[in-house]
């Protein structure tokens, strides 16, 4: 049953994504944003967290077809604890180039879903907090805990469907396609999943002003 939702799942996906591509065709000649720095130049100390890039096979580069990606670890070295960051950056969602939804990658890398749902985070310069996927993941006995969002044009968004029906106003109406998806993964200790989340919306209350001046607004 389980995987008759997931192939469900996955073709749901894709077939919004090839519908989203064939509206953006129509309706976008596709501008690109000017930006004055890369992914690469977003910090590599978070408060108490140094950062290591972690290599990005090129065949997943080749999947993922993203004008920019970051892939990070961060290490707490007092407190023993670390938290992953991935965040990929298109350009232009044209032709081919498109964003990945972690509901369909994550199963592929070995992780299973156990559950979900969407949490408020507080994040710095925005008004209210922002709505995001949690999601727990396990892999035998290891469990680890998933936040991530799409961001475009200033919105953080949850729904993948809700980011592609804004991909396709955008089209039409700024000529932009442009656009994030942002990841954090955090480990759960001891089934401690609350220090996992607390962990991780630590992180992300001090890394998102930085972040935020990378992806176009």
């Amino acid at each position: 049953m389980l995987q008759a939702r997931t192939e469900w799942r996955w073709l749901l996906s894709a077939g919004l994504v090839m519908g989203s591509i064939a509206g953006i065709e129509m309706y976008s000649r596709g501008s690109v944003p000017a930006r004055s720095h890369q992914l690469s130049s977003f910090p590599m100390a978070i408060g108490p967290w140094s950062g290591r890039e972690l290599p990005i096979e090129e065949r997943v580069q080749d999947v993922l077809k993203a004008s920019d990606l970051l892939n990070r670890v961060y290490i707490d070295p007092a407190a023993g604890n670390w938290i992953g960051m991935f965040v990929a950056y298109y350009d232009s969602q044209r032709r081919g180039g498109a964003i990945h939804s972690p509901k369909n990658c994550l199963p592929g890398a070995g992780w299973n879903i156990v559950e979900g749902s969407i949490v408020p985070v507080t994040l710095a310069g925005r008004p209210e907090p922002a709505a995001v996927n949690q999601v727990m993941i396990q892999n035998g006995l290891n469990r680890q805990l998933v936040l991530y969002w799409y961001q475009s044009q200033g919105r953080i968004v949850a729904s993948e469907y809700t980011a592609k029906i804004c991909l396709l106003w955008d089209a039409a109406t700024k000529n932009r396609t442009d656009g994030a998806i942002v990841r954090i993964v955090v480990p759960v200790v001891e089934g401690n999943e609350e220090a996992a989340l607390q962990q991780a919306k630590d992180f992300l209350g001090r890394a998102y002003p930085e972040l935020q001046e990378l992806i176009p607004s």
